[in-house]
């Protein structure tokens, strides 16, 4: 399964709060970010994903958009929060196997292509 997610990718690290009651919940940028990636999925998916639910791999190739340094742990855990709340993986432990290769910047389409297998 192949699916690319355009634009810059959030950190799931410190996008998160907990409640008084400890629930935790996603904070405002992070929910927005995640609709928007939800929005870019189902135009990939019209029919909604098929959903692994075996040990899989998944590789990652991301272009960013700038110089700026990136958490590559968060943005994976982001990505996999999304692949699991989609319906892409029943559980993001699944990902048992992980890859991520950072290319050159670009400045024009920065995005991030994911194939899982």
């Amino acid at each position: 399964m192949k699916f690319r997610i355009d634009g810059p990718i959030k950190s799931g690290k410190n996008n998160m709060g907990v409640g008084r009651n400890g629930i935790h919940y996603p904070l405002k940028a992070f929910s927005v970010w995640r609709g928007g990636v939800f929005d870019q999925l189902r135009k990939q998916f019209p029919a909604g994903p098929a959903c692994w639910n075996a040990p899989c791999n998944v590789s990652f190739d991301y272009w960013p958009g700038d110089a700026r340094r990136r958490d590559v742990p968060g943005m994976i855990d982001a990505v996999f929060h999304c692949a699991e709340r989609f319906g892409i993986v029943k559980d993001d432990a699944l990902f048992v196997n992980v890859k991520w290769t950072t290319h050159e910047i670009d400045r024009v389409k920065p995005g991030l292509n994911v194939e899982i297998y």
